[in-house]
């Protein structure tokens, strides 16, 4: 491609060529050198017609491109073109010349200067160039055209691109946005420098002068993708390396490790792979839960054993190890559940049951371990406390059966049961639960009929009932004040921890009802300490004393009265008899002794008493009883 630079009044063709231009009455004067410009000999090729119209290429167009087209067949357009030279201080202008005729001849200028390489040439516009750097750098091709502004702008857009890609993941379409705009960018650097449709004069492989500024920029530009190019192949390849490491961490259950490897991406890595990063993400999510659930083993199983199964679900869970982690989980939890099952706590039995179906039902093959806790469990029946053992006997007992390694819990029930089932009746009388007792040996005698504790359980049974009956029997004794009957005198029971009334006495006695007269002895006082019962355990006798009545008359004494006209009043005294019920304590049975009479005589001093007038000292009266007399009248009931 020829080449043109302007020097003072003339114009230098690149390739040596000087073509002064001077004006002579309107007509241009061109001198020759060579002949390159003469109309037979023509040195430049059509492609220089399209060559942008400055000023040098005007005289270029005039001289060269217009003879060019005669002979291509496209007839000359007129130009009219003003050439301002100077040249000895004069102007002079030119006017388009006749392409048919000769140029005349001009001699040789041995003095013009060769042409060079300098900076003032035109910029080349090298579509290689311009599309290879924007490929490499989005803007930067066009800084080899000279269109900073564009360059500018592209820079930046690519720059907000960059950077919307690197803050995290971005959608499918973002990154075909992205693809779209490298495209149109390099695809535009390569037809802004005239690529295509082909615009410009340039050279796939550019020689001779000005190829070697052409091959530069071109070094130039492969230099900025190569670099970027490069940096991008290293940021993945970096990516791929530490998504391989973390991932054969993650598989080995070492998610810390992981973790730790995964910290190493970046931004620039989620530009350079973004669905890599991605990846890493989803891995570094799925390692977080596993962190977690180690973290939570501390202190819970259970929520551990969630987020476990929460990181099985997970896409990006790569360690294999956490089923049966879990599993471990539970059945850890299973035995705690069973340690506190010990000390009595059903409701721990039960959850602990739970966990072992659980382990069965979600993974299968883990029977062996499952069994192996149960079993631990279980050889450490019975425990310290019988009745808790029971409680977890009958708990295994009552639970329904599935035909899995469960079920063979019931077989330590007949070892251990019947002892805990007496044990926890003789506990249950100590602390006076009788009720509970009578149950518990009542549950030996049903269940385990021919054991060799059902003696055991007989007497068990028979003391429970014994204290049933002593507190039935102190509750119908119970009395609010003295003088009344209890509920007993008419509705008795046995207590058959009462001795038999038989035999010599005395048989202790519970003295009550009306025992005391005015101005009498207390029956109840009276008698021998021996003859009274100290509590219904004690009493083998329970007698119940009515109003008493006038009985055989003792004999009649005189009184001195101040009523009496004589001034004396005779008074007739009688013996007490006393309406009784005796009841044998031991069988509740009433005895048929009905009434006692208690004797005595006349009293030194008669007192009654009257409400108003006088009246004078009753005609009858009961003779005053001593102690002996009360004694006396008593015995044959209580010490026969």
């Amino acid at each position: 491609m020829t080449k043109l630079a302007k020097r003072g009044a003339e114009v230098v063709l690149l390739d040596g060529t000087l073509i002064p231009t001077l004006r002579h009455r309107g007509q241009p004067t061109e001198a020759t050198s060579g002949g390159c410009l003469a109309p037979d000999d023509l040195s430049c090729s059509a492609s220089e017609c399209d060559i942008e119209h400055s000023i040098v290429e005007a005289v270029l167009f005039q001289t060269c491109c217009q003879p060019i087209r005669s002979r291509l067949g496209t007839p000359p357009r007129p130009r009219f073109l003003t050439w301002a030279a100077t040249i000895g201080g004069s102007s002079r202008e030119a006017s388009p010349r006749d392409p048919t005729e000769p140029a005349p001849a001009t001699p040789d200028d041995t003095s013009r200067p060769e042409p060079t390489d300098s900076a003032s040439a035109p910029r080349p516009r090298d579509p290689f160039t311009a599309s290879l750097a924007n490929a490499g750098l989005p803007g930067a091709g066009y800084l080899f055209l000279g269109r900073r502004r564009l360059a500018t702008a592209s820079l930046a857009v690519t720059v907000i691109l960059v950077t919307v890609l690197a803050s995290g993941e971005q959608p499918t379409w973002f990154r075909f946005a992205m693809l779209l705009w490298w495209v149109a960018v390099t695809v535009h650097g390569w037809w802004l420098a005239g690529g295509w449709p082909r615009r410009s004069g340039w050279e796939a492989f550019p020689r001779g002068v000005g190829a070697s500024r052409v091959w530069r920029q071109r070094l130039l530009a492969l230099g900025v993708a190569g670099t970027v190019l490069l940096a991008f192949a290293a940021l993945r390849a970096d990516a791929s390396g530490i998504e391989r490491d973390a991932a054969l961490a993650h598989r080995d259950g070492d998610c810390a490790r992981a973790l730790s490897i995964l910290d190493g991406l970046w931004a620039g890595h989620r530009v350079a792979d973004g669905r890599l990063v991605t990846r890493a993400d989803d891995s570094a999510e799925a390692c977080e839960l596993l962190v977690a659930a180690e973290q939570q083993a501390l202190t819970g199983r259970l929520r551990a054993e969630r987020t476990l199964w929460t990181y099985e679900e997970h896409p990006a869970a790569l360690w294999e190890g956490a089923p049966d982690l879990r599993a471990d989980l539970v059945l850890a939890e299973a035995a705690d559940e069973l340690d506190t099952a010990l000390t009595g706590d059903i409701g721990a039995l039960s959850t602990g049951f739970d966990h072992f179906a659980a382990v069965l039902a979600e993974f299968p093959g883990r029977e062996d371990e499952v069994g192996e806790v149960m079993n631990g469990f279980l050889d450490r029946l019975p425990t310290e406390d019988a009745c808790t053992t029971l409680r977890i006997t009958d708990w295994l007992g009552n639970r329904p059966g599935r035909g899995d390694v469960l079920d063979h819990a019931t077989d330590v029930i007949p070892e251990v049961e019947p002892a805990a089932i007496v044990g926890c009746g003789d506990d249950a009388l100590e602390d006076e639960a009788w009720d509970q007792a009578r149950q518990q040996y009542q549950q030996l005698l049903d269940e385990y009929p021919g054991h060799d504790l059902a003696t055991d359980a007989e007497r068990g049974i028979d003391e429970a009932e014994t204290a049933i009956e002593l507190d039935r029997l102190r509750d119908l004794v119970q009395t609010d004040y003295d003088g009344e009957e209890p509920a007993y005198c008419d509705d008795p029971a046995p207590y058959r921890g009462a001795d038999p009334y038989r035999g010599g006495g005395p048989h202790p006695a519970l003295l009550f009802g009306e025992t005391e007269l005015s101005g009498q002895l207390d029956h109840a006082e009276e008698l021998p300490g021996g003859w009274l019962a100290d509590g219904a355990a004690d009493a083998v006798l329970v007698i119940c004393v009515s109003e008493p009545r006038y009985g055989s008359v003792v004999e009649t004494c005189t009184y001195e009265s101040d009523t009496s006209p004589s001034g004396y009043d005779s008074v007739t005294f009688h013996t007490m008899v006393l309406s009784v019920r005796v009841y044998e304590v031991r069988t509740g049975r009433r005895l048929d002794t009905s009434t006692i009479e208690v004797g005595g005589n006349c009293p030194a001093i008669l007192s009654y008493e009257y409400y108003g007038e006088d009246p004078g000292p009753p005609s009858d009266d009961y003779v005053f009883t001593s102690t002996d007399d009360i004694r006396d009248a008593y015995r044959p009931l209580i010490n026969p």
